[in-house]
């Protein structure tokens, strides 16, 4: 009975050192879930990222040396150092990218128009809704043409609410392009 018990102490002990070595954070083994392609503005670069566990991994000496950094590998630690040339160009006066801004402008100007389309052809609906109340007699009839008319128009004044939103969004989007050229 002694030895079945030091059996199961040991044991216990040794699964336990397992478990605990086990909690160290390493990738090793792990399956990748998924691969992605790396594009550098806009350009792809020849290695692809990859995810593990949810987590995105990029290529370090791919996406450095792209960035025109030195990539070097000591003592285990990834070394990314800037070159002589990019501190000097650091300095230099850059022209802001303004093309964000541009975007984001036009397409809510695309909504806002299309939102107004939308609005015309429910207020077309509402028109002819109302209409053809004023010529039914049936009270069932008129209730649901009423309720048909009321959902018609929140509907539009819902849409008339994010067109302002929209107009916001694009005046600030302009005082930010503004400032940015200003710069």
């Amino acid at each position: 009975m002694k030895k079945y018990i030091i059996g199961f102490v040991v044991g216990a002990l040794t699964m336990t050192a397992f478990s605990a070595s086990a909690e160290v954070v390493s990738l090793i083994g792990k399956s990748i879930d998924n691969e992605y392609v790396v594009q550098l503005n806009g350009e792809e670069l020849g290695t692809k990222a990859i995810s593990i566990e949810g987590t995105s991994y990029a290529p370090v000496r791919a996406v450095g040396e792209a960035l025109g950094l030195n990539v070097d590998f000591e003592n285990e630690v990834v070394i990314l150092e800037e070159t002589q040339d990019q501190a000097v160009e650091v300095n230099k006066s850059v022209v802001p990218d303004t093309s964000l801004l541009e975007q984001s402008i036009q397409r809510n100007l695309e909504t806002i128009e299309s939102n107004n389309e939308t609005i015309r052809l429910f207020q077309a609906e509402i028109d002819r809704l109302e209409n053809e109340l004023s010529k039914s007699s049936s009270s069932e009839e008129n209730n649901r043409t009423e309720l048909m008319i009321k959902n018609n128009q929140m509907t539009v004044d819902r849409m008339k609410e994010a067109n302002v939103e929209l107009e916001r969004r694009i005046s600030e989007a302009r005082a930010q392009l503004e400032a940015k050229l200003a710069q």
